[in-house]
């Protein structure tokens, strides 16, 4: 019997599974011609195997970037839905799956097409920009896409401006306040520096989930074992919303690195 036959919740405890799990999924990916991309808020359990096999942890624009460059032509996305449409938008001859494809995001599933149609129409003299953390179909109906990348310096960076920031300041302690998935990749290029997870209950609170998104909290090392094994639903966008989506990337490209995308 073969060991992805024998594994299950069930039988065996956490820290066993994972070892042999882990195992099996350094075989697979190059198998099935596939590429693991991971962000940074994703368990260190799937930020962990994306690297030993050759794949990539990172935001959602350098994940997608990171699998144009590369050349398999299959890439398994460990994150939430968005970021698997901006793969397959600046990869559309590659397969795209998501480990999960139940992750969403609330601020995606808060900002429904018909609604922001129906705001836009209202406003035909306004210009519409919209964040990453949105549908291919939101881009598609904008003016512009915009990331935490592209803020002017006195503002909050990116996850990648952070990560940055922790590797090549002079201070040692640091208060990490976002998703507590980033700390795992701050270590490995930071690991002198001591992380406090800053707070996300008390006084003025609003929300006990913020130190941990929960949409991406369901992406497991099981799951991305059953879709190397079987396979899934593929990433599928309409050619014109993904050209127009395109277009917008690309402005927001120039804008970070001085050149589109090709």
């Amino acid at each position: 019997m073969k060991i992805w036959q024998q594994i299950s919740p069930a039988r065996y405890p956490f820290r066993i599974m994972k070892k042999r799990l882990m195992d099996e999924i350094q075989q697979l990916p190059e198998l099935q011609d596939a590429v693991l991309v991971a962000h940074y808020y994703v368990d260190d359990g799937l930020q962990e195997p994306a690297l030993k096999t050759g794949g990539h942890v990172a935001d959602s624009l350098e994940m997608a970037r990171f699998g144009h460059d590369h050349p398999a032509q299959t890439l398994i996305v460990a994150g939430v839905r968005f970021m698997g449409e901006t793969a397959k938008i600046l990869n559309p001859g590659k397969r795209v799956q998501m480990v999960e494809d139940e992750a969403t995001c609330s601020l995606d599933l808060f900002c429904p097409i018909d609604r922001f149609g129906q705001f836009c129409d209202a406003h035909p003299d306004r210009k519409v920009a919209v964040y990453a953390t949105t549908s291919a179909e939101i881009k598609a109906r904008s003016d512009w896409v915009v990331t935490s990348g592209i803020a002017l310096d006195d503002v909050v960076g990116s996850t990648t401006a952070l990560i940055n920031a922790v590797q090549q300041s002079n201070a040692k302690r640091f208060i990490v306040a976002t998703d507590r998935g980033i700390i795992y990749k701050m270590r490995s290029v930071a690991g002198d520096k001591e992380l406090l997870e800053a707070p996300t209950e008390g006084k003025g609170a609003s929300c006990v989930s913020c130190g941990h998104c929960p949409w991406m909290a369901i992406n497991t090392l099981y799951r991305l074992r059953i879709i190397l094994l079987s396979g899934g639903e593929s990433i599928e966008i309409n050619v014109k919303i993904a050209e127009k989506a395109l277009s917008l990337y690309n402005a927001c490209l120039i804008f970070l690195i001085g050149e589109k995308w090709t």
